[in-house]
């Protein structure tokens, strides 16, 4: 049982080195330089996701959200994406040995994260694959009427965010498209791995 519950932490961990490595090396060299832009007449893309989790102590969970390309650096290959996420856990069961209990519920996280999303090709192309990392807040909420489950399960907390996905554009205008990726979430008591399965509308200079 230990290996499971320290499985998606540790890939989590191994997933937000390798992102952040390449995300450092990633000014070294881009194909085309241009003044960066954000806000909202920089928004390149919008879209939805859904997907599914493994948390630490072995508590799965599934998760629906947005997310939002708000603009980019001096490159189109090195962007800047805010996300808003819910998770809601199935049924975890946890005995609580200082009050002999076992205890049966769900908990929710609703979390918002600002990454920096580098893709190793030109998100111009039909197929670009890409790594991100950055940071958020997560909004933890239980109700199991144990002191120890909803001290732990009832707070706000800061967390790291790590991903390494692939967007694919669909039809002949290529203006929408489906993205997959594998994200690691470091956050205290709740790391988690996920994989997420989205589509998004591509706006400004990711349409054309």
């Amino acid at each position: 049982m230990p290996p499971l519950r320290n499985a998606a932490p540790s890939q989590s961990r191994r997933l937000l080195a390798a992102s952040l490595l390449l995300l450092a090396g990633s000014s070294v060299s881009s194909a085309q330089e241009k003044t960066a832009a954000f806000g909202v007449r920089a928004i390149g893309a919008a879209g939805v996701h859904a997907g599914r989790a493994m948390i630490e102590r072995n508590a799965k969970a599934y998760e629906i959200g947005g997310r939002m390309d708000i603009g980019h650096f001096r490159t189109d290959r090195i962007r800047v994406v805010a996300d808003i996420s819910f998770l809601r856990t199935l049924t975890y069961e946890e005995f609580v040995p200082s009050e002999d209990t076992t205890y049966r519920d769900v908990f929710y996280d609703l979390s918002g994260h600002v990454t920096v999303q580098w893709f190793l090709r030109n998100p111009s192309h039909r197929v670009a694959p890409y790594a991100s990392a950055g940071v958020g807040v997560h909004a933890l909420t239980s109700s199991f009427s144990s002191i120890v489950l909803d001290q732990r399960y009832n707070s706000n907390r800061f967390g790291l965010r790590a991903a390494a996905g692939m967007r694919v554009r669909l039809g002949s205008d290529r203006r929408r498209a489906l993205f997959v990726e594998y994200a690691g979430t470091l956050v205290r008591e709740v790391s988690r791995g996920s994989v997420h399965l989205g589509i998004e509308a591509l706006f400004g200079d990711l349409a054309r």
